[in-house]
């Protein structure tokens, strides 16, 4: 099949999938005689793979390890399960520093709202940021 179905089936994009060949995720496909790169079923499933595991925060690089293990018929499965333990910690540090910043974001704007701004005296910038609260 040819590039745009394999993009249309798969649900990456062409310009991707491109890039996935030229970083080396995806191997470069054979040709027709006419130069078109001429993909297999089996680009399908991986590039159906590639969008999941990118869907689940795994990086390129974990990706590639994934792919590599598969190759040399080693199961990745306990690196998955390891891989997707890791990101789940760090979305939740990241939830945490964005929920402490929602709240310091609320206790601005409230300040804000209750006090006209201070004549500036040269020393400060904005009072509403400079506020202890």
């Amino acid at each position: 099949m040819l590039i745009g179905e394999l993009a249309r089936l798969s649900g990456v994009a062409a310009k991707t999938i491109r890039f996935y060949e030229q970083v080396g995720i995806v191997p470069e496909p054979d040709r027709t005689s006419s130069g078109y790169r001429d993909y297999s079923s089996d680009y399908l499933e991986l590039l159906r793979f590639l969008r999941r595991a990118r869907a689940a925060g795994l990086s390129l690089e974990q990706i590639q390890r994934l792919l590599s293990m598969r190759n040399r018929s080693e199961p990745p499965c306990a690196h998955v399960r390891q891989m997707l333990r890791d990101r789940l910690d760090t979305v939740r540090a990241e939830l945490a520093a964005l929920t402490m910043l929602e709240s310091r974001l609320e206790a601005l704007l409230d300040h804000a709202s209750h006090g006209p701004p201070e004549e500036p005296d040269g020393a400060t910038v904005c009072w509403i940021i400079e506020a202890e609260v």
